[in-house]
Order: structure tokens, then sequence, then C-alpha cells
């Protein structure tokens, strides 16, 4: 078995320092399960909260092959369901206004992630794209979440 350390990250609004993950978004249990992967690396997200006036994502990041995972980075995006050909494909991206992140996830281990955005709900025929890719852009995932996801979140 190997042991290795995980190295958290925490990153706040611009001006602000270094801010916290509320410890009612830490404590809370699962609410809903989507996942996807990819070489071996699964990303899971476990639950959609708000606290604090900001919506909150928590992740469960895996890691099943035999090579690290070097976090490259994950992406909130806005774009609709489906595009039409010969159409421009707009999208909306959102930047974090806090994280706590790793930034690797060593082979065979299980690593935790939070994401505190500003509150947006996609709009009709669209949905919420989460990305997440690795440092070289060799694994990268793709998972989407409709809105209905996130007009659920639990309140803390």
């Amino acid at each position: 078995m190997v042991f290795g350390v995980v190295v958290l990250l925490v990153f706040g609004v611009q001006g602000q320092g270094l801010l916290r993950v509320p410890r009612a978004v830490v404590d809370a249990g699962s609410c809903c399960s989507r996942h996807v992967s990819s070489g071996g690396v699964r990303l899971e997200l476990t639950g959609v909260y708000i606290d604090s006036s900001l919506l909150w994502f928590v992740f469960r990041g895996s890691n099943a092959s035999a090579i690290d995972f070097r976090v490259g980075g994950m992406r909130f995006i806005i774009r609709n369901r489906r595009a039409l050909k010969r159409r421009a494909l707009q999208e909306l991206r959102f930047v974090p206004v806090m994280r706590q992140e790793a930034a690797m996830i060593r082979s065979d281990s299980t690593v935790r992630l939070y994401y505190g955005l500003m509150p947006r709900v996609p709009g009709k025929r669209q949905e919420l794209v989460i990305e997440w890719v690795e440092r070289n852009g060799d694994r990268r995932m793709q998972l989407r979440v409709p809105a209905r996801s996130l007009l659920t979140a639990h309140r803390l």
C-alpha cells in the first residue's frame, strides 16, 4: 500500500485572503450521486448545498489506476443541452469563489473536493457542465448536472 501526502489548497476571493469551507458543508451527508470516470479516475458529485449565500458542490475524487492524477483544474460552465448545426455554442463560465481541492490524487486513494460558487441556475434547455482535467491533459472528464439538481440543493 502506498501512503502519500495530499496537499489541500484553499483559495478565496481576491483581497479576502484564505477562507474556510463551512463546517456544515464538510459534515453534510451525501444527498445526490452523479459520477463520471476516465482512465481509472472517478469523479463523483456527492452533494449540492446552499450555505453562506453560496452554492456548494462536494465531490469525491478517487484514483484506482497505478499512475497519480495531477489535478489541472475544474471548470464550471453553463451551456445549451443540444447545439444545432452551424450555430455558435454559447457558454457561461463560472469562477469558484471558494475552493478546497487536492493538488494530486495518489494511486489507490480518495479525496474530497469542495467548491463554492455564486448561485446561478441554468435556464431552459441548458445544463451545468463540470469539466475536470489532468494537468497534462491526458485524462479529462465532463459531468453534466441538470437544472433540477441545482434547484433541489439542500439548505444547511
